[in-house]
């Protein structure tokens, strides 16, 4: 009988152990996934058109997260999750003059960050420097235009919401908690309108926040 006992304790036990072990795979500890720094900084400007490097920051490892990565205007990259950094090396130079949004999202924490630069003046080194293409300049407005009507004017902040974009003809509005949504939802659609867009035109997201 005895020896009945000690097997069934033996067995409750390493039960036990097994718990704790698949808790440890499937939930993750410690804080929640938060981002402590970019580089570039969000909305710094004048950026070096030959960056070599985007990293983000954040307040822990994650080596072990999933992140999606989309860019606009497009470029090639490598990225690299490495300690409590996740790296994304260029693999091509930048357009000068050119505001670019480099979203990052991770879907087990519900993650999401936009960060918009600006990059300078690009220096011509031939003997075409400065002439330009008109042309493809004002293809690529065009383009820029019809997928994000609204990109120059993102993103729109006041006391009590944010609006920018999170893909093409979708904003994410990001409003505190406290505030009233159907009084921001008001707000978003007048300033839209204001700016001669119509806000059916857009895939409106809204997100509150504690912040």
């Amino acid at each position: 009988m005895k020896n009945k006992r000690v097997i069934i304790l033996v067995a409750v036990l390493a039960f036990l152990a097994a718990v704790l072990v698949l808790r440890e795979i499937l939930f993750r500890p410690g804080q929640k996934l938060a981002l402590v720094t970019t580089e570039p900084a969000i909305y710094q400007t004048n950026i070096d058109p030959n960056l070599e490097r985007i990293i983000f920051q954040f307040n822990q490892n994650v080596t072990d997260y999933d992140f999606s990565i989309n860019v606009f205007p497009d470029f090639s990259y490598q990225s690299e999750a490495k300690n409590d950094q996740l790296i994304i090396v260029l693999e091509e130079f930048l357009t000068g003059q050119t505001k670019y949004l480099v979203e990052i999202r991770e879907a087990s924490t519900s993650f999401y960050f936009p960060l918009e630069f600006v990059t300078s003046l690009k220096e011509e080194t031939n003997d075409q420097a400065g002439l330009g293409d008109p042309e493809a300049e004002e293809e690529i407005a065009k383009i820029i235009l019809d997928d994000y009507p609204l990109f120059y004017q993102t993103p729109k902040k006041t006391d009590s919401w944010q609006a920018d974009y999170s893909q093409k003809l979708e904003i994410t509005v990001s409003y505190q908690a406290s505030a009233n949504r159907e009084t921001v939802q008001q707000e978003v659609f007048a300033w839209m309108k204001l700016e001669g867009i119509d806000p059916q035109s857009h895939t409106l997201k809204w997100l509150p926040t504690d912040n």
